[in-house]
């Protein structure tokens, strides 16, 4: 992804998108700028673990977005407090089988729904 970014093949009309991305290892936080938001994209059991890993790296005013289909909220504001955290609901058929290529099938408009 550091070298060709993240592609996304939309398998229902053929079209496909390339977009650049700063993808960094968590060595690689130390220095940068606090984010805005992080992504919480693991598995249930690390969810704690990467959510005090990545606390001190977003902005005081910042959340956490649990990318975990509502599963893992509770976990999240029990790590990092309730109003730091803003869940996600993803409806969405998608597929990775290779680095930094997604494979999307559905054909939803907004396959994302945020709240708290």
């Amino acid at each position: 992804m550091q070298e060709s970014g993240l592609e996304i093949k939309c398998a229902y009309n053929a079209e496909s998108y390339s977009i650049p991305v700063k993808a960094l290892h968590l060595h690689q936080l130390q220095g940068q700028d606090p984010f805005d938001f992080a992504f919480v994209c693991v598995k249930s059991y690390d969810t704690k673990w990467a959510a005090m890993c990545c606390r001190n790296y977003l902005k005081k005013d910042g959340a956490f977005v649990s990318f975990q289909n509502g599963i893992n909220e509770y976990a999240l504001a029990e790590t990092v407090g309730a109003e730091n955290c803003l869940g996600c609901a993803i409806l969405i058929a998608a597929a990775c089988f290779e680095p930094g290529i997604v494979e999307r099938y559905d054909t939803r408009e907004s396959p994302f729904h945020f709240g708290e």
